[in-house]
């Protein structure tokens, strides 16, 4: 039998809603799945997230809910590459990055002046990161003036295959601020993003859950 218990501390929590989630994608959840990010598109971009760990048939919420933003223009079950649509769906999660040195309980890269991720569809990196020279017409730099990626997690979406044009370069990293949507990634606040990071465990291979 599938239960979940949330915080009561947490504010607007509506367990029934969040079991009727995890319930229809219970057998898309690998069993040895134990930690959960679920994201919860509300009203574009806003939406919610729950931190949700495992014990056998049981989720319980680990953080008190936290707000998050999504793409300007929603989510979407076939997102494509500019669109600025965050991917619905359930995903693995992947490498951690940040800007400075950290010891997490995930895999972590420390951001260089040299990093970037691939968005050309055309290019034989398409969605990846490239550490040092690259020929692609279209990439990101990770290491960026504005803050937005002194945390972050790269989202394993179009990775597993790559499809070309299907999207790219889905985070879920720091927010421009509340009701601000990205550009398909999930964007939260520093501090829960730092949170977030510091909860996840690899040995409890951590997934992501986008719906609305």
């Amino acid at each position: 039998m599938l239960r979940i218990f949330l915080c009561l501390a947490c504010f607007t929590v509506n367990a029934m809603d969040v079991s009727s989630i995890l319930k229809k994608y219970s057998t898309q959840i690998p069993p040895n799945t134990k930690q959960l990010i679920l994201v919860k598109a509300i009203n574009t971009p806003d939406a919610i997230v729950y931190t949700l760990q495992r014990n056998e048939s049981t989720w319980v919420q680990i953080l008190p809910i936290i707000s998050a933003n999504v793409g300007s223009r929603g989510i979407s079950y076939n997102k494509i590459e500019g669109d600025d649509k965050t991917p619905a769906g359930l995903f693995p999660l992947g490498t951690a990055f940040g800007n400075e040195s950290m010891r997490l309980k995930v895999n972590y890269l420390q951001i260089t002046a040299i990093d970037k991720f691939i968005d050309d569809p055309d290019d034989p990196k398409y969605n990846q990161w490239v550490h040092g020279a690259t020929n692609a017409n279209s990439y990101e730099n990770m290491l960026r003036d504005d803050g937005i990626y002194k945390y972050g997690i790269v989202i394993k979406y179009n990775m597993n295959p790559t499809l070309k044009g299907r999207g790219s370069a889905v985070f879920m990293h720091i927010w421009y601020g509340y009701n601000i949507g990205s550009i398909g990634c999930i964007t939260v606040s520093e501090e829960n993003m730092l949170k977030i990071l510091q909860w996840l465990d690899s040995s409890f291979n951590p997934y992501i859950l986008i719906t609305n």
